[in-house]
């Protein structure tokens, strides 16, 4: 198939099919490290099941108790005689209150009331425990809803701890990471290190794998829209840096993605096991590099590099017009959703401040849905 000129790939450490095969095969990996990752953050033990109280205790053995109650109450000799003397002192006064029928009236008055009283009493208490086992049932409920949130986090704290360290080894490797003006010089002649490769075919699987996994988190239809629309941005970005050999400025918007998401997952599991304190700290944390790291480094170090530096020295767009401002563009498409979850984070902190703690991952409402 031949392709237009402007869409031509220019990297030279592009090989198909060869890197296909190597993104499905860490795309597998991937799996694979999400099963172990499940299989031995263990919440259980961090996040017990809470104890039933007695008013909540199973029905059966409820019944047991009030069986064992009644043969305690009618069993015996002794409890038959007093029977029989009461029968007998209510026919007496029954005999003696046939001149006063005011008197059998109160009676049976008084009778009618205790009887009421009794079973109001009976009413009550059944009504008490129904409602402690619906309590203990709810909570139970909770806790393992924590725990698979627990899970969730833990998994994702793996996730991109990982990607983060293998971005971090990488960048810290290439003597053009720490200046915009190096991202285009001398482009294209821009050779890819067996490292580099590895780290982007690991980051554009990991953004393949995640994006999956995000239609199977529940959340909110607002807040899945905009982590699919994040999830794609991203991914395109990647696979069109590859394409055209922009893979300089691309390692580094995939490794800034990946400084505060750690933050934020172990947060969230110390907010889960019950450390507040802790997850206030590390939220403040995370609210600090979140800010610098996306909406001071991300368009004023990384985005602009493309506005000034990406030309030929006769000041035409590398690598096209077309593909030099569609890149931008998708550049500053994640720019916008950083401000707002900006925003969204800020908000969050004004209202801990106020409400003496954080609830949850402010980008995705985990009890809405997160």
């Amino acid at each position: 198939m031949q392709f237009p000129a402007w869409l031509q790939p220019i990297n030279p450490s592009a090989k198909f099919p060869d890197d296909l095969y190597g993104i499905l095969g860490t795309l597998l990996a991937w799996g694979v490290f999400h099963r172990a990752v499940d299989f031995a953050v263990k919440a259980k033990y961090l996040i017990p099941l809470p104890t039933p109280a007695d008013d909540a205790a199973p029905a059966k053995s409820k019944s047991k108790a009030k069986k064992s109650g009644r043969r305690k109450s009618t069993g015996g000799g002794g409890g038959g005689r007093k029977n029989k003397r009461q029968q007998r002192a209510r026919r007496d006064a029954s005999s003696d209150s046939d001149t006063d029928g005011t008197s059998v009236q109160a009676s049976s008055a008084a009778a009618a009331a205790a009887a009421a009283a009794s079973g109001d009493s009976a009413s009550a208490t059944s009504s008490t425990s129904s409602s402690a086992a619906t309590a203990f049932v709810d909570e139970v409920a909770q806790v393992q809803k924590l725990r698979k949130k627990f899970q969730l986090a833990g998994w994702r704290l793996m996730f991109f701890s990982t990607s983060f360290l293998l971005g971090a080894y990488t960048v810290s490797g290439e003597w053009w990471s720490f200046s915009p003006r190096n991202y285009f010089l001398d482009w294209p002649d821009h050779p890819m290190s067996p490292q580099l490769k590895r780290y982007y075919v690991t980051g554009v699987s990991g953004s393949i794998y995640v994006f999956l996994f995000t239609f199977l988190e529940k959340m909110s239809f607002k807040d899945k829209m905009i982590m699919i629309i994040h999830h794609i941005t991203t991914f395109l970005l990647l696979a069109f840096s590859f394409y055209w050999g922009f893979h300089r400025i691309g390692t580094i918007v995939l490794t800034l993605h990946d400084i505060v998401d750690p933050i934020m997952e172990f947060a969230k599991m110390n907010l889960y096991t019950g450390r507040k304190d802790n997850a206030d700290i590390l939220f403040g944390v995370f609210a600090v590099v979140f800010i610098i790291s996306r909406n001071i480094v991300y368009p004023f170090y990384v985005v602009s590099s493309v506005r000034y530096y990406a030309f030929f020295p006769d000041g035409s767009a590398m690598p096209s017009y077309y593909v030099h401002y569609g890149f931008e563009a998708l550049l500053w498409t994640l720019e916008v959703l950083h401000i707002y979850w900006a925003y969204l984070i800020v908000r969050m902190a004004i209202s801990a401040v106020f409400n003496k703690g954080v609830s949850d991952d402010v980008r995705g409402d985990d009890d809405e849905q997160e």
